[in-house]
């Protein structure tokens, strides 16, 4: 694949993403001033919370994203249509079949041992757990679905499901705003959730099928469970990570709730938006490029790909350092507006939550790309990260409050991600030299 057109695949696949990014950050901060307006506090909190698992609900995934992207990349790469293993397909449906049984069982779990109890305190468990159902079942449908982009991706097709997270985000939008408008009731929020999540679905199977040029057999059924634990083998040590991740940028939310109430979670959710915000742009150039990474490093196009990582890493820390240093200026003035006086927590929160977000994008970039090698997973690193958080946050959030919990998220991420940028730029030199000479 040439450089050029390497280049317009990611270009669209950037711009498709920051679309998707900026609508559906549009869309959330419309929603959480909308969800203020309707209904109270509290019930506002619930929904909040709910969707504050979705990343834990995500993890059901099993890490089969970057592996079956990888794999697919692996593919086009060093194969013919003709020469194509006919196990592939499936063993990615297996997979994700088992993946999404595993979204059951985290759904069931959450509710039984958490959410049940929260929605007892309120009086809130008739509409609260119905809800909840249509959110699970919402998210079982994208968990299975969403291997038809992972495949796409490792094409080389970057940035389909970005463009069709456009509509879903406007989607969602309009749906929020006629069901509380109407004032249909609680539960029509998780209904509204689960009519993207049909429509996610259909056009993720649509999207693959006009993309797929015979690199993958679909007609095969044939795998074993041998091929089906090789998956989870190597993709277990991504669900290692991306548990760390919820970890350390979602279990905010839990401490908050637990230790300061569900009042403020609508006021650190604001904050919490905009952070989410910025990673998901600064990591937007990661995205789009690790399916490229992986192809060069199968080519053995070394150059090419430190090409690729180098400008990640470099574009990927620059946007979120200036994106940081924009939102921390304009936010005592912005968030008063969006969400009413007294809506702004503070520099002393904020601060602290960008810092952390510009050091995990420069990690992030490192880190994946390395990942995209096959030459590490940086699983240490990651269970450090999480095994220093959560006690962390606890005692922060007992001594000194809200304040304390942010401050000891960033404590907890310093010498982890010392470490991975290290480690990552030490084996990209040797992989250098070791080309060169």
């Amino acid at each position: 694949m040439g450089k050029g057109l390497i280049s317009r695949k990611i270009s669209f696949g950037f711009i498709a993403g920051i679309t998707s990014i900026g609508i559906d950050g549009i869309a959330g901060l419309i929603v959480l001033p909308m969800l203020i307006k309707f209904l109270s506090e509290e019930i506002a909190g619930i929904w909040l919370f709910f969707i504050s698992f979705t990343v834990l609900i995500r993890l059901g995934q099993a890490g089969l994203a970057p592996v079956v992207t990888r794999i697919s990349a692996k593919l086009k790469s060093t194969y013919s249509s003709l020469e194509v293993n006919n196990s592939i397909w499936a063993t990615v449906k297996w997979s994700y079949s088992i993946a999404t049984l595993l979204v059951i069982l985290i759904c069931s779990v959450i509710y039984v041992f958490y959410i049940y109890f929260v929605l007892k305190e309120q009086n809130f468990i008739l509409q609260g757990t119905l809800c909840w159902l249509l959110l699970s079942v919402s998210f079982m449908l994208r968990i299975y679905f969403i291997k038809y982009f992972h495949l796409i991706n490792g094409f080389g097709e970057v940035g389909w499901d970005k463009f069709i997270q456009i509509f879903i985000a406007l989607i969602n939008l309009i749906g929020f705003y006629l069901v509380l408008k109407l004032d249909f009731g609680f539960w029509s929020l998780g209904a509204v959730y689960l009519l993207s999540g049909i429509i996610f679905s259909f056009f993720a199977k649509i999207t693959f099928n006009r993309l797929n040029k015979g690199y993958i057999i679909t007609k095969s059924s044939y795998t074993t469970v041998k091929e089906v634990m090789s998956m989870f083998s190597e993709s277990g040590k991504i669900l290692i990570l991306n548990i760390t991740s919820f970890i350390v940028l979602q279990s905010n939310f839990f401490v908050i709730e637990r230790l300061i109430g569900l009042e403020v979670i609508p006021y650190y959710a604001g904050l919490q938006r905009v952070t989410t915000l910025i990673l998901a742009v600064s990591g937007m150039v990661t995205t789009m490029m690790y399916p490229f990474i992986s192809q060069k490093f199968a080519q053995n196009d070394v150059n090419g790909m430190l090409q690729l990582v180098k400008r990640n890493v470099v574009i990927s820390l620059s946007v979120a350092s200036l994106l940081s240093v924009v939102v921390f200026i304009a936010a005592p003035i912005l968030f008063p507006l969006w969400l009413g006086e007294g809506s702004y927590l503070g520099a002393n929160i904020f601060g602290p939550m960008l810092i952390l977000v510009i050091l995990y994008v420069n990690h992030n970039a490192f880190a994946n790309s390395i990942i995209a090698t096959g030459a590490n997973t940086f699983i240490i690193p990651a269970i450090i990260n999480a095994c220093l958080t959560l006690p962390l946050s606890i005692f922060g959030g007992i001594q000194y409050g809200l304040q304390g919990i942010v401050v000891a998220n960033l404590i907890a991420l310093v010498l982890p991600s010392f470490y991975v940028v290290v480690w990552s730029i030490k084996y990209l030199k040797a992989l250098k030299l070791n080309y060169n000479d």
